[in-house]
C-alpha cells in the first residue's frame, strides 16, 4: 500500500510539471544570428528654440540603394562582448580585412547599444539607441555631426537597419 501511495505521488508530480519557456534575451538574439545591412536612414535635427529639436527625414529617390560593398557585409555578435564585421567580396576599401574586430554590448535594460572598433562600418564608435531587436530585424540609431551645404555642423540622426542573414 505504501509503494502504491508513493507511485500515485510520483505520477502526480510528473504530470504537473509543464515546460516553461524561457525568454530569449536581446543580447542572445544579437549572438544567435548574423546580421545583414539593409538600410540606413538619415534624419535632420532643427533647433526649435531652447533644447528641443524637430526631425525631417529625408526621403531618398526611389532608385537609391547602398553600395554593394556594405550590402555584402554582415556582423556577428559572440560572447564576452566580442564581435566581427565580415566584409563581403566586394570590398570598399583596397586591403580591407576579412575579419574586422569590434566590441559591443546592450545596456540600460537594454535599450542603448555601444559598438566600438566599428570605423569600417559606421565611420565611428558608435554608442546608439536600440530601436528594435527580434530574432529577425535588428535597428538602432545614433547621433552624429554632418557638414551641411554652407559648411557648418549640423546635428543628424542615423539609423541603421538589419536584417538575419
Amino acid at each position: 500500500m505504501k509503494y502504491c501511495l508513493l507511485f500515485v505521488a510520483a505520477l502526480f508530480v510528473l504530470g504537473s510539471c509543464e515546460k516553461v519557456d524561457v525568454p530569449v534575451s536581446k543580447a542572445q538574439m544579437l549572438r544567435d544570428n548574423r546580421w545583414k545591412v539593409s538600410d540606413m536612414k538619415l534624419t535632420y535635427l532643427t533647433s526649435t528654440g531652447g533644447d528641443s529639436l524637430s526631425e525631417s527625414t529625408i526621403k531618398l529617390p526611389p532608385d537609391f540603394k547602398l553600395p554593394d560593398c556594405i550590402l555584402d557585409d554582415y556582423l556577428q555578435f559572440r560572447e564576452n562582448h566580442d564581435g566581427s564585421h565580415i566584409p563581403g567580396p566586394d570590398k570598399c576599401k583596397t586591403g580591407e580585412s576579412d575579419d574586422i574586430y569590434f566590441e559591443w554590448g546592450l545596456t540600460e535594460n537594454d535599450t542603448k547599444i555601444y559598438l566600438y572598433g566599428m570605423e569600417s562600418l559606421f565611420g565611428r564608435d558608435i554608442d546608439g539607441d536600440v530601436v528594435e531587436i527580434t530574432d529577425s530585424k535588428f535597428t538602432f540609431s545614433y547621433f552624429a555631426t554632418k557638414m551641411n551645404s554652407a559648411n557648418e555642423p549640423e546635428k543628424v540622426k542615423m539609423t541603421a537597419y538589419f536584417v538575419k542573414k
